[in-house]
């Protein structure tokens, strides 16, 4: 039986723990989250470990997570990004040389800044011969240093640094009951904080992820702006009285959330755009004839999904079903320690906590798709290079 690790999910408005009790069926045995200090995460990049530390601290007073405790965390952002390449058949090492020279086309230079890990999916033959498919994972060593340097002023210590799209395919698909999921083109789209992000998946095989800029924070300064708010009774009015609907909507809501989702109209907007742009770029880029390049259907998580309305209005602007998923659907959940409400509540927010939670356990399931293979590891062991 594996050994269960400590999830840290380190965000831009909050910090999220996990784990799983080592057993079969799974599970949850910790979940908790604490509201990280402002200002000291930004597009996915800690500016301040040391008082990230402090939160993480507080994290531990109250779970009972002890100092020295295994974790595991994942890096995310406009700067962080995956893409699978074909790759002709060649020893390990040659291909950790040649997977730099490809995340140079596409990574801010200069390279050398970067962790880029290499992840084979499998073999297949071709015209040309046997070719690799392979999962090129590039992130800034800032982004993956700075987490491991908070989680080590926590005193804990860091043993994975994951990607944030791949622990999303592990909690949203591949602990899902549903088996069409591997049948389909799906997109995940997470609504956060600060940044959101679409990774496209189809038939369960990772193809790509994309940044998205408009984000929950998008939507409290329009607030703020609209209705001449501080950034705190902003964020306190979407909450409440925020609702994604489009002008002729607007009647039918109370005089509230008139008024709030009024001003957010145009931010709503310019995340549609934001999401049709990502899938006609797949659409574009990825055409196969092989393959379908539509997508069938959205995921939707996030914190900010939490938004009323949010999965039909998104269904309506897309043309496609868009769902909003509850990470633990699917998952035991141990009702001794969590009430139910509680957990259906902060599912949104916990996804990549839970996929994170995951990764020792998920060699348990059998599907068509090899789970392990989207571990793609961005090892700390390259920060001193």
């Amino acid at each position: 039986m594996p050994v269960p690790v400590v999830a840290l999910d380190i965000g831009s408005y909050s910090i999220k723990m996990a784990q799983f009790a080592a057993q079969r069926p799974l599970k949850l045995t910790l979940l908790a989250s604490t509201r990280t200090t402002p200002g000291t995460v930004r597009d996915g990049e800690v500016l301040d470990p040391l008082e990230v530390a402090e939160c993480i601290k507080e994290l531990m007073a109250a779970t009972g997570v002890r100092p020295g405790s295994q974790v595991v965390t994942s890096v995310g952002g406009p700067r962080v990004n995956a893409r699978a390449q074909a790759f002709p058949r060649m020893p390990i090492a040659r291909l950790r040389q040649s997977v730099v020279g490809e995340a140079e086309r596409w990574m801010p230079p200069p390279i050398q800044n970067c962790v880029v890990e290499p992840q084979v999916l499998g073999e297949r033959i071709t015209e040309e011969g046997t070719v690799q498919d392979v999962v090129v994972a590039a992130a800034p060593k800032s982004a993956v240093n700075s987490r491991i340097q908070a989680i080590e002023a926590a005193r804990l210590r860091c043993v994975d640094v994951d990607m944030e799209s791949f622990a999303l395919l592990r909690s949203l698909i591949y602990t899902s009951h549903r088996t069409d999921l591997f049948t389909k083109t799906v997109a995940i789209v997470r609504l956060g904080d600060s940044y959101s992000d679409i990774t496209i998946v189809r038939r369960g095989s990772y193809v790509l992820s994309r940044h998205l800029p408009v984000a929950g924070a998008t939507f409290t300064r329009a607030v703020s702006q609209g209705l001449n708010l501080p950034p705190g009774d902003a964020e306190r009015r979407k909450e409440y009285n925020g609702v994604a609907v489009i002008e002729r909507d607007l009647p039918s809501l109370s005089p509230e959330e008139r008024e709030v989702s009024a001003v957010m109209m145009r931010a709503m907007d310019d995340f549609t755009h934001e999401l049709r742009l990502s899938i006609n770029y797949y659409q574009t880029h990825y055409q196969d004839s092989a393959e379908q390049t539509s997508i069938d259907e959205v995921l939707l998580t996030g914190g900010g999904s939490m938004l009323p309305n949010v999965d039909s209005y998104l269904s309506r602007a897309l043309g496609v079903p868009a769902t909003l998923v509850n990470v633990f659907e699917h998952l035991a959940v141990d009702t001794t320690e969590f009430d139910p409400r509680y957990t259906e509540l902060c599912a949104p927010s916990c996804s990549v906590a839970v996929g994170l939670a995951l990764t020792p356990h998920l060699g348990q399931y059998q599907f068509a798709t090899d789970t392990s293979i989207f571990g793609v590891v961005l090892e700390h062991r390259q920060r001193a290079s």
